[in-house]
């Protein structure tokens, strides 16, 4: 029987940080994610309430209501802020 059999291989220091380094970026990515979403969201429903609302067309696609902004800012937040920006400036 081996003597190592059973254990799991050490890591090197700079291996364990590299794997918490990723970690901790991940987690920054998904809270500015998840915080501009939240932030479209309430922006669009106060301008709902103030009868100004941000909309957009993309492919025949309709973008009208604060729900579908936030959806879209989540998934495709790199498409989709940046186009919420727009639309809102243009209300302006």
């Amino acid at each position: 029987m081996s003597p190592l059999r059973g254990r799991r291989p050490r890591r090197s220091p700079c291996e364990t940080r590299a794997v918490e380094s990723s970690g901790v970026i991940a987690l920054i990515v998904v809270a500015v994610v998840a915080g501009c979403s939240y932030w479209v969201f309430r922006d669009a429903r106060a301008r709902v309430e103030r009868r100004r609302p941000v909309v957009a067309v993309v492919f025949g696609l309709t973008i009208d209501n604060p729900q579908m902004w936030a959806v879209l800012c989540v998934f495709v937040s790199v498409i989709f802020v940046p186009m919420y920006l727009v639309a809102r400036a243009a209300d302006d």
